[in-house]
């Protein structure tokens, strides 16, 4: 996605209630630590165990950015690959901390407007983020590649 991993989030599976919650820990938090499985201890695959299954990412549970994770096929292996490959994709990840969806849309109208009062201010907070929509595969997979397995 191409954010810093510098807000709470959480990996959700299963029917609510009783979904089980993968996530960050917080040792000073009772709930936390009876309710919540460490996500250090697991990969995607661990959540994922079978086709048609589903995730729920929740990433910054301020801004409330959710994802559904779906596995939708599983192939047999191939042993050119070590590492996930990205086929296709679209638009480019939002800036951290830009307001959640709602945010992220206004800043787009304000960045898509020169004669906007804002215009100015949001080109200078959004700095290298300036390029919205714009998805490279080749750069998507380089990334994979560095990840471990």
């Amino acid at each position: 996605m191409g954010w810093t991993n510098s807000h709470l989030h959480d990996f959700v599976t299963g029917p609510q209630p009783g979904a089980t919650i993968y996530g960050m820990l917080d040792p000073e938090d009772p709930w936390s630590t009876q309710n919540i499985l460490d996500e250090r201890r697991y990969k995607v695959t661990d959540l994922l165990v079978r086709d048609k299954a589903r995730a729920f990412y929740e990433y910054d549970f301020g801004d409330g950015w959710l994802h559904d994770l779906l596995r939708e096929k599983t192939l047999p292996p191939d042993p050119s690959f070590r590492h996930p490959v990205c086929l296709a994709g679209r638009g480019d990840c939002p800036p951290e901390d830009c307001g959640g969806i709602h945010g992220y849309y206004r800043l787009l109208r304000i960045l898509d407007d020169p004669k906007h009062k804002e215009h100015e201010d949001m080109r200078e907070w959004a700095g290298g983020w300036l390029e919205h929509g714009r998805f490279d595969r080749e750069e998507a997979n380089a990334v994979l590649r560095s990840l471990r397995t």
